[in-house]
This record gives C-alpha cells, structure tokens and sequence, in this order.
C-alpha cells in the first residue's frame, strides 16, 4: 500500500518537460508574429503544428509532440507542414506518402449560459443567435495517430510515442498500396484509352486508303479512256507533248494517289 500511494503521489507530481526542443516545436511554442504589410504570416507562423490545446495542456501537448517528432525522424520520416488549402497540416512523409498528425485536447459540451452581454445583444437585435452550447476542455489528449495520451510518467509517453510511430508506418504503407493501386488504375485506363485512339486510327486509315483506291480505279480508267481515243484534251496537255508523253504523265500522277505505293 506504501508503495502504490508513492507512485500516485509521483504521477500527480509530474510534469513533462521539453529538453532541447525540435524546431517546429520552437516555432509552435513562440507568441505570433505581427503580419506583413501584404498581411501574410511570418514564415514561423506558417511553420506551426497542429496542436489544439488549452493553455493548461498546451506544454504537455508540446512535450509529445516534441519527442513523436525526433522518433519519426529517427526512423528516415520527414516532417512537414504545409499551407495549401487542400491539405492544410501537418504530415509525416516517406517519399511520395504521407500521414496527417495533430495533437487534440478532448473536450466536452456543456449548456452555454449566456452573459449579460448576449442578452443585452439579444434584445436590442433579435436575429442574434447566442451558441446553445459551450465545449469545455477535459484536460485529456489524443494524438492522431497514436491515441489518449497518458501524462503521468515520461515511460507513459514514451510508450504512447511508440505505438503512434508504429501506426505511422503502417499508415504509410497503407498510403503506398492506395496510391500504387491508383496509378495502376490510371496507367490502365490510359493504355485502354491509348488503345481505342490507336483503333480509331487504324480505322480512319483503312476508309482513307479504300477511298485513295477508289480515285485510283477512277484515275486509271480515264487513263484507259484516253488511250483508247486516242486523244488528249488540251487543258491537261503541255504544249508539243505527245500521247505516249501524257499517258506516262498521267500513269505516274495515278501511282501516287494508289494507296499501296508503288
């Protein structure tokens, strides 16, 4: 009994602290940065973690934070934040993949009461809607991936830190298979799609070609006409050319329309 009531008592006394602390827990940590004339964020304020947490769990939540990161680190994973409006947070990433991660501090709906300066609000402009509810911080965390975060001892953390870079990895290859899985899809549905153009050509050529041989057939049976008259009208004869002349003319022009070639 001795023993548990001292343990109790050291998990009640603990308080998680940030030693040497990762970079982008610096910038998280640090009061934000005025904007700039074109009202943009500072690069640090750009750089800030998914942390949501009251200012009683912000360090806690920092502590884990700080140590998921350098364990992610360890094992080659690059952490990265980014801005864009698709995908806004922060991510652990392998290449080309990548996990989301943030850190939560649970919360709870209670019935909002309203100050008497909503009421005061309330009554001078009805439409002005005072929240029904309120959500009030439970002083609990939850890391995603990973889960409820235990911070009564720094092996609680730790161990909680190893459970989510685990979660991390099996994460990521999920993300691989989902990805690989896709592009395959995609280099299917473009070689089919490649393969119905490719049809279609060969197609378009075959009527082209049926319609060559077709002007061909026409070509060369004017040519039979005109060697069995005898006779060249002047509009398609040079000056001083002879039958013998025009009908190689004509026979060579008609080889060029056949489809085959020569």
């Amino acid at each position: 009994q001795k023993a548990s009531a001292s343990t109790s008592s050291e998990s009640a006394g603990f308080r998680p602290q940030l030693i040497r602390p990762h970079p982008l827990i610096q910038n998280t940590r640090r009061p934000p940065e005025a904007l700039d004339p074109y009202g943009r964020p500072s690069r640090n304020d750009r750089q800030r973690l998914d942390v949501q947490a009251s200012k009683a769990m912000f360090k806690p939540a920092l502590v884990v934070m700080d140590r998921f990161l350098k364990a992610l680190e360890a094992q080659d994973l690059k952490v990265e934040i980014t801005e864009d409006h698709q995908s806004r947070g922060t991510y652990a990433c392998d290449g080309r993949d990548r996990v989301k991660l943030h850190i939560r501090e649970i919360t709870r709906k209670v019935e909002h009461v309203p100050s008497d300066k909503e009421l005061r609000e309330k009554e001078r402009c009805s439409w002005t809607k005072i929240p029904k509810w309120d959500d009030l911080p439970t002083g609990e965390l939850d890391l995603t991936p990973g889960g409820r975060v235990d911070v009564s001892s720094d092996e609680a953390i730790n161990q909680l830190v190893r459970k989510a870079v685990a979660d991390v990895i099996e994460l990521i290859g999920q993300a691989r298979k989902k990805r690989e899985a896709e592009e395959a899809e995609r280099r299917r549905e473009w070689e089919h799609q490649q393969a119905i153009a490719e049809e279609k050509r060969r197609v378009e050529a075959l009527y082209k070609a049926a319609a060559a041989l077709r002007e061909y057939r026409i070509v060369t049976g004017y040519i039979d006409e005109v060697r069995r008259f005898g006779r060249v009208p002047d509009d398609q004869r040079r000056e001083g050319q002879t039958l013998d002349d025009w009908l190689a003319w004509a026979e060579a022009q008609a080889q060029q329309i056949h489809p085959l070639g020569d």
